[in-house]
């Protein structure tokens, strides 16, 4: 009973952990791609998205309990507790999926994720090295978060295996992260001014209808690309109809894990599409509020698709360390993220 309790606090925490992570790597991964790109319109957004990525030194501490409790959280960590007809499929990958291993890979991620966050938020967007952190950047965190999301998320059923499940990851924290953005600037009065938080952008500037059209088409296509990767996943699976890759979705879409199936694609695809598609929607502040926060709703609720059942494969299941993981590991992120931002802002 106590096992069984304690397994369960940490899957909880481990898709709170995801779904945070993800939007701090997303919004870090948006900064080195407006660097590479020359995209100008992003400029009033990077000190707030500077401040999101700011907080990854202590969002890679928060990594702790689930590596620490890899025997209760992992079946591959004891054979025992894996079917027989799958055991001599996860023993093949002992030289992957081991303990050691499996934590100092961990180890070198989150060290890697919060050099490349430093370095980000010490240097001025002007500063010339940054195209070189961009372009080396990028390659580092999109390898290492696909072996991530390999690690912590799709291993939790070993015998299951997506080669484009670390773009699925991948996308879902860029939108999410996006998402995030838009809902952070532009809630609130319409008329607000760089004066109340100089982390946010002037809304009553010149260049701000050319970012909001912008962040707003942005938003647009990462939700269409995280349809297409979603998609893509399923009917590759769906077609092929191999009995090692068919329970993964099985346990997603015909139990009762099917209504989060459906809130995921809703909120971070359709809703999205529909209320972006229009020309003066984009520019809309509102809009673009709204849209973000549904999308963040959805990014939460894809996370604990993702990740809960695995553990819970039989019948849908939400308890409440569920609520109280995400609550903690965000409410502990923001507040990582607003104090390690408060010396650059009384500076300015």
């Amino acid at each position: 009973m106590i096992v069984g309790f304690w397994q369960q606090v940490l899957a909880s925490y481990l898709f709170a952990y995801i779904a945070v992570l993800s939007i701090v790597l997303g919004a870090m991964l948006q900064i080195m791609i407006s660097h590479l790109s020359g995209a100008r319109w992003f400029e009033g957004l990077r000190p707030l998205a500077v401040r999101i990525v700011g907080a990854m030194p202590f969002v890679a501490i928060l990594a702790l309990p689930f590596l620490l409790g890899v025997h209760l959280l992992y079946p591959w960590a004891d054979l025992a507790r894996i079917p027989p007809d799958v055991r001599d499929v996860v023993a093949r990958k002992h030289a992957w999926l081991n303990i050691p291993f499996f934590i100092a890979r961990g180890v070198a991620y989150l060290v890697a994720w919060c050099v490349i966050a430093e370095l980000i938020r010490r240097r001025d967007e002007n500063d010339p090295s940054m195209r070189r952190i961009s372009a080396i950047g990028i390659i580092v965190v999109g390898l290492t978060l696909t072996f991530a999301s390999f690690d912590w998320v799709m291993s939790l059923e070993p015998s299951w295996y997506s080669t484009v499940y670390g773009v699925y990851v991948f996308a879902g924290g860029i939108l999410a992260s996006l998402a995030l953005m838009a809902f952070v600037t532009y809630r609130g009065m319409p008329n607000r001014s760089s004066s109340v938080d100089p982390n946010l952008p002037d809304l009553r500037a010149p260049e701000s209808e050319r970012q909001k059209a912008s962040l707003g088409k942005l938003i647009f296509t990462f939700a269409i690309f995280w349809a297409y990767i979603w998609f893509s996943q399923y009917i590759v699976i769906w077609i092929g109809n191999l009995p090692s890759e068919v329970p993964w979705y099985s346990s997603r879409t015909h139990t009762g894990w099917v209504a989060l199936t459906v809130i995921a694609v809703l909120g971070q695809f359709a809703i999205p599409f529909l209320a972006l598609i229009g020309y003066t929607a984009k520019r809309r502040e509102r809009v673009l509020a709204l849209t973000g926060a549904c999308i963040l709703f959805a990014h939460v609720i894809d996370n604990f698709w993702l990740v809960m059942p695995s553990v819970f494969p039989t019948s849908f299941h939400v308890s409440w360390t569920d609520a109280a993981a995400i609550l903690l590991v965000g409410g502990l992120t923001i507040y990582a993220a607003r104090a390690r931002s408060a010396p650059r802002s009384s500076i300015a």
